[in-house]
């Protein structure tokens, strides 16, 4: 299989690294800046993972990403590159959050709905309102990005 990756930022090195796996494939990929650049969405040491999306297939996605490929690659070059951390993801109840939340609860992702009092506990930073949908997503995480572009 002839595959080309076009980005080198940590989804385009995930895939990368997920496909030099599989026997008979050969890669290329392209990246318009040299490694480590600040142009890109993966500049920087940290980024975030998460669940909360509103296409369902996203959402899917992101379980496997969180449930299978993120271990295996930790495992497989013994460091760790995610440190789960709760997500907030809010929004006015008759607003697009409503497309958040079906797509969450239709894949079954690790997502809760917070009452107003427990979204404030929980999440003191923020100001919500008396009409916000709430979701606290526990599958999002702070990627480690520097480190494992670094690594790959």
């Amino acid at each position: 299989m002839k595959v080309i990756i076009v980005g080198g930022g940590v989804q385009g090195l995930c895939t990368a690294e997920y496909l030099s796996a599989l026997p008979g494939t050969t890669l290329t990929l392209i990246e318009q800046y040299e490694p480590l650049h600040p142009h890109g969405s993966s500049h920087g040491h940290t980024r975030i993972t998460r669940s909360t999306y509103a296409d369902p297939l996203y959402v899917e996605l992101m379980q496997y990403s969180h449930n299978v490929y993120w271990p295996e690659i930790e495992q497989r070059l013994r460091s760790r590159f995610i440190q789960p951390v709760d997500g907030c993801f809010f929004g006015p109840s008759s607003g697009t959050v409503q497309t958040y939340i079906s797509a969450i609860e239709q894949i079954g992702a690790n997502v809760s709905h917070l009452s107003l009092r427990q979204a404030r506990q929980h999440f003191p930073q923020f100001k919500f309102n008396y009409n916000d949908s709430i979701l606290l997503d526990h599958t999002s995480g702070q990627i480690f990005a520097q480190k494992f572009i670094q690594r790959l």
